[in-house]
């Protein structure tokens, strides 16, 4: 499971997720466009995960965060940035 929160976010946003093993997980957010404005790779646990990501430099809008694991296994969501 993926969740986001705030959602609207403004100066950060939580990601939590649920990781099956150790494994390096890769977080990329597009904007409307199909643009990455942002990627990242993480070191995943067996259980509860969670990051933060910094969205102060986003413009408002709408954007797609993507969690990728090893095995190109990917859940997305959507979220909104305000100002």
């Amino acid at each position: 499971s993926l969740r986001l929160y705030p959602n609207p976010a403004s100066s950060y946003m939580m990601v939590r997720y649920s990781g099956t093993r150790q494994q390096n997980v890769i977080i990329t957010v597009k904007d409307m466009m199909g643009r990455t404005v942002i990627s990242k790779t993480q070191a995943s646990q067996n259980g509860s995960n969670e990051l933060e990501i910094n969205t102060s430099g986003l413009a408002e809008g709408t954007y797609v965060l993507s969690l990728s694991d090893a095995e190109q296994s990917s859940v997305s969501r959507l979220f909104t940035v305000v100002k």
